[in-house]
């Protein structure tokens, strides 16, 4: 086995077992709402938010590829 194969999954091992620890209900305070719910849905949804918000984020600020292979074997190709 690769080391980066067992690095990962040691540390989905290790996520599993920290999320089936922390099973129990806790209530989220956010302005007007109250909010119950698992401790385990909590973290993983909280996860995925910051997963897509990460995402979003770095799409908005790395800069799109503008030339393209097309476009430089065409101008290669019209120089003399």
């Amino acid at each position: 086995m690769k080391v980066k194969t067992i690095v990962i999954a040691v540390l989905i091992l290790l996520a599993l077992v920290i999320l089936f620890q922390n099973t129990q209900v806790v209530t989220l305070h956010l302005l007007l709402w109250k909010i119950s719910m698992s401790q385990i849905i909590f973290t993983v949804a909280t996860l995925i938010i910051g997963f897509v918000f990460g995402f979003i984020v770095t799409r908005l600020l790395t800069k799109p590829h503008t030339h393209t292979t097309t476009e430089k074997m065409t101008s290669v190709n019209d120089s003399p």
